[in-house]
């Protein structure tokens, strides 16, 4: 199958990382964020053992916001340097030109996509109000969390976004075709999610539904020819879901007031329909929704081959 050059041309000095290479670094780099970020947290928590010996007995507390903000810091960095380094490429190569209108459409759609999930739960008996939101006794120490979340989402959702949609799912269409690149990457995403919970359904249903939304937004950045509309996808997706309503998100509690409204499970009410310990996206609500999404990206109508960028020249050397 012939190769996809999904954002901008390839010309002649430029680099393309093994396809294995790329599986395994963009694991490598997730984890070196991750760890980067945890350290300050090690070191703390090392100083409060020191100065009380018990606290080595209680469990280890990690701040949500902080964590995913510097360890997606830290991951658009690893991936910008190895392009810029060993593939000699800049970042509008995996779609990060201007796109700034791009990315509000993009938050947008994410809010409205599961705007239709919570809604949908809620009206089927899934989700019950358990509290008013931050606008109905609105205060300054509840503002500041909510403010914070919205970078660290623009952030969590743009790191994760760059390191799946834009350069693995780049590189693999470039070497082996746009399917391949949806493919692959929208099941390594699914994985990527696998241990923020104990086996169980739920898990299951929540990975499944992941890989329907990365393969949602893989055929929308591809059709956008840019990476900035997911970013704000993902970004709101996460917000509203979290610090807009309440909800876990894929499995992680946030513990911050929410902005609009309080939403719970409802007492009995089925697993597949709110996602148990999850969250929303291992609910039913979320398989219909992105199901539908890739539905629609597909009768909008699929990239063809000619609508890959050009490719200037043969490349040489490890860039083949």
């Amino acid at each position: 199958m012939a190769g996809f050059e999904l954002y901008a041309p390839r010309a002649a000095n430029h680099r393309r990382t093994w396809t294995w290479a790329t599986i395994v670094l963009g694991f490598v780099f997730i984890l070196l964020g991750q760890i980067a970020a945890a350290i300050p947290i090690g070191f703390q928590r090392a100083m409060a053992i020191r100065a009380n010996p018990a606290v080595a007995h209680t469990p280890v507390h990690i701040d949500a916001a902080p964590f995913m903000l510097w360890s997606n810091v830290i991951l658009i960095a690893l991936v910008l340097l190895w392009m810029m380094t060993f593939e000699r490429r800049k970042p509008s190569a995996i779609g990060l030109g201007t796109g700034v209108l791009k990315f509000a459409r993009g938050y947008i759609v994410g809010g409205v996509l599961f705007g239709l999930v919570a809604g949908g739960v809620y009206l089927a008996g899934g989700f019950q109000v358990n509290g008013p939101g931050f606008w109905q006794a609105p205060t300054a120490a509840g503002l500041v969390p909510l403010l914070f979340f919205v970078g660290t989402f623009m952030v969590q959702g743009s790191g994760e976004e760059v390191v799946m949609r834009g350069w693995l799912m780049q590189i693999i269409s470039s070497r082996h075709g746009l399917m391949w690149g949806v493919v692959i990457n929208s099941v390594l995403f699914g994985f990527l999610h696998f241990f923020n919970e104990k086996p169980a359904p739920d898990l299951y249903m929540g990975v499944f539904n992941i890989m329907l939304y990365a393969g949602f937004v893989s055929l929308y950045a591809a059709k956008e020819k840019s990476l900035w509309g997911v970013c704000g996808i993902h970004a709101a997706w996460n917000y509203v879901q979290g610090p807009g309503v309440g909800l876990d998100v894929s499995g992680i509690k946030l513990g911050v007031a929410p902005l609009f409204v309080a939403l719970g499970d409802k007492p009995g009410a089925p697993e597949w329909l709110t996602g148990g310990n999850f969250g929303p996206e291992a609910s039913v609500a979320t398989t219909i929704v992105m199901g539908l999404g890739v539905v629609w990206m597909v009768m909008r109508g699929l990239p063809k081959q000619t609508d890959s960028f050009p490719v200037q020249t043969t490349e040489t050397g490890v860039s083949n």
